[in-house]
């Protein structure tokens, strides 16, 4: 939604340094378990107290949002991307209905878009505005 919004370029925050982020994110041993549960591809690591098969769904994945400024990004530049990060904090939800998602892979795009093949991305750029 920072894309589609407010224009700007960000990517999802997956962690080389994983026991900080489990850390930052207060993700202590028992939940990371549980998420781990969820992600894994293999289905025998994926059974629940009761050995039944927890579905996969990547969604579950802990993360977050990684973008760059650069050293010369101004105030301005910079105040108006942490505007939007709040508003999405607070509001982002509201956009929820405009967006479908893949559950095995957790890549979100706008209900009126179809990734069958990328002429679409291409039309996605023909509906700007200027």
């Amino acid at each position: 939604m920072l894309n589609d919004l407010f224009g700007i370029q960000v990517r999802s925050g997956c962690s080389c340094a994983g026991p900080y982020v489990l850390d930052l994110l207060e993700i202590d041993d028992e939940k990371a378990e549980i998420f781990t549960k969820f992600i894994t591809e293999d289905s025998e690591h994926r059974l629940d107290k009761d050995n039944d098969e927890i579905p996969h769904n990547a969604l579950m994945k802990p993360g977050f949002t990684r973008f760059n400024l650069s050293y010369f990004s101004n105030d301005e530049e910079i105040n108006y991307i942490l505007d939007a990060v709040e508003f999405l904090a607070s509001d982002g939800w509201r956009f929820l209905p405009l967006y479908t998602y893949n559950q095995e892979n957790a890549v979100w795009r706008p209900r009126h878009l179809s990734m069958e093949n990328h002429s679409n991305a291409y039309h996605s750029l023909q509906m700007i505005n200027y």
